[in-house]
């Protein structure tokens, strides 16, 4: 029955405009537009797309504006290594903000920064962070709800790994998750969630057919079990503190997220070990091949 509800939701959005998918999708890629809105926008379209299943104009419509965006949030939001040319240039810029001073509390001659004394500042960098993190975190919900649908296999990943960055692979994908991951273990609530986000695409990411990168498959899997642990505590306390039945549902919980990924990634070795021909075998052939030879 909520489904069915969802279902009809969603036909009254695409039906009360035209160009409502065109608009959300606008505002979605818009970086100039306030974070607010772009949030709005992309938890709209995740509704839309997970609930709307009619064989119809409006989802072929949809799907193709999921296959536009998909790569266009995820060059957003993945890290990209720094060029040794920016690093050189934080380099020069970090050096230039330090002066020597006489504050008798650093002592004379001590070396302060200069942005130290901006509280303000600070703050404001403090909530540019915040907002940032739920930004991101609504675009990698809305891009793995799409990557669980439009990603089968590693062809499709390569496709994926290129369209974001040209010449990358699905081995650069990974590491890319791997980076994420890094970059947010603090032991906050929008950590935490982009966290969550995270390992369903990592889940989804491990369901794929064909090759993986086992090396960068199983380097991110460690990150990722290090982060559900400094999370630990903290995802601990808000499911007791919170009203949210749903949160302590085992599907929603990092730990067994993990441990869920942990599974696929050792059956994923573990097939392509059965698929592997042993050097015993390759030695028989090989063989049986010479055998074949001589008499024939």
């Amino acid at each position: 029955m909520l489904s069915d509800q969802s279902e009809s939701n969603a036909a009254i959005i695409f039906k009360a405009s035209d160009t409502v998918v065109d608009d959300l999708k606008t505002t979605l890629l818009d970086v100039r537009t306030k974070s607010g809105y772009r949030i709005s926008a992309a938890e709209i379209l995740e509704h839309l797309y997970i609930c709307y299943t009619n064989e119809d104009d409006y989802l072929k419509k949809l799907t193709e504006a999921m296959k536009d965006v998909l790569p266009k949030m995820l060059k957003e939001i993945l890290p990209s290594p720094p060029s040794k040319q920016g690093e050189k240039q934080a380099e020069k810029g970090t050096d230039a903000t330090k002066f020597l001073t006489q504050d008798p509390e650093m002592g004379e001659g001590a070396v302060a920064s200069k942005d130290s004394g901006n509280v303000n500042e600070q703050k404001d960098d403090i909530n540019k962070k915040t907002v940032d993190r739920k930004l991101h975190a609504a675009l990698l919900s809305l891009s793995a709800a799409i990557f669980e649908k439009l990603i089968s296999n590693d062809t499709d990943l390569a496709q994926l790994a290129n369209a974001i960055a040209t010449g990358d692979s699905a081995s650069s994908f990974a590491g890319k998750l791997k980076k994420l991951l890094e970059e947010n273990s603090e032991p906050t609530a929008n950590c935490l969630r982009i966290l969550k986000i995270a390992s369903r695409m990592i889940i989804s990411l491990l369901n794929l057919e064909g090759n993986y990168p086992k090396a960068e498959l199983e380097s991110l899997m460690e990150s990722l079990s290090k982060a559900s642990k400094e999370m630990f505590e903290l995802e601990a306390f808000m499911m007791f503190s919170s009203s949210d039945q749903s949160a302590m549902n085992s599907v929603s919980i990092l730990g067994s997220q993990v441990k869920q990924a942990q599974g696929l990634l050792e059956n994923k070795k573990e097939q392509n070990v059965a698929t592997t021909p042993t050097s015993t075998n390759a030695d028989r052939w090989r063989s049986l091949k010479i055998i074949l030879a001589v008499f024939l």
